[in-house]
């Protein structure tokens, strides 16, 4: 009954949280502050701030993140995004300010670092990508949106702890395959007919020679640390002021 009792207040905590956070996101787009949104995985949140755990909030300059927890890109392909995320998205979309929003899509590190390494090796279809891409670009359209960012994982690394919820599958080098692997899917799945869709591809700003994430750029072998955030942070710029109307949508890889 005890544990119950403690299940339940912590989903009743969770769902203030949540309640809160999106009264939050209204009003920052009801004012204008907001201009970007990312939603996605631990990787969300990590590549704006050291603020962790964060589950809807602020990370300043106009940002604003929405953690969904550690879901698998391969389950948003598959499942699409939970209700509550869509239902959010109908509610926003009725504000004049969701028209200049830019969304931030960021999964696929879970994925690369529990599952696709020694998979991609023995050859896989890559159907469900393109899935995932078409979720996130729906979503965007429910909130309006005037742009869709989709962020490719975080690089894989040979320093990082294994943990018993989400253990390492492959070696370093299955996993830095089935980056590449993964990031090439996500490049080219973007529709080349939309001009509102884009790719952030972090290796242009976390990459090592080898494809790695190296140990200068993270705090714990997955996640970026300032450094890593501050690379990433000049790739957006870079990627926002080259993808206006006109512009290449893409950054370079």
């Amino acid at each position: 009954m005890v544990s119950r009792v403690g299940h339940l207040a912590r989903r009743a905590r969770g769902l203030g949280l949540q309640a809160s956070g999106i009264t939050r996101l209204t009003a920052g787009l009801a004012t204008g502050r907001v201009r970007e949104l990312w939603i996605g995985d631990s990787h969300s949140v990590l590549l704006n701030t050291e603020r962790f755990p964060l589950w809807m909030g602020s990370v300043g300059e106009g940002r604003f993140v929405w953690h969904l927890g550690p879901r698998i890109l391969h389950s948003i392909a598959t499942n699409g995004f939970p209700p509550v995320v869509e239902r959010v998205a109908d509610r926003l979309r009725r504000l004049p300010a969701s028209r200049r929003l830019t969304c931030f899509f960021v999964f696929g590190e879970i994925d690369v670092r529990c599952h696709l390494g020694p998979r991609v090796a023995a050859g896989i279809d890559d159907a469900f990508v393109t899935a995932y891409v078409d979720r996130a670009v729906a979503l965007a359209d429910r909130l309006g949106a005037a742009r869709v960012v989709i962020v490719t994982p975080t690089p894989p690394s040979d320093h990082i702890a294994d943990h018993v919820m989400f253990p390492i599958a492959g070696d370093v080098a299955q996993r830095t395959a089935a980056h590449r692997w993964l990031s090439d899917a996500l490049v080219d799945a973007v529709p080349a007919g939309d001009p509102r869709v884009g790719v952030l591809d972090l290796r242009a700003a976390l990459a090592d020679e080898d494809g790695r994430l190296p140990e200068a750029l993270t705090y714990d072998g997955c996640h970026t640390n300032d450094a890593g955030r501050a690379a990433v942070r000049r790739l957006v710029r870079d990627h926002l002021s080259s993808s206006a109307p006109g512009a290449p949508r893409r950054t370079a890889r």
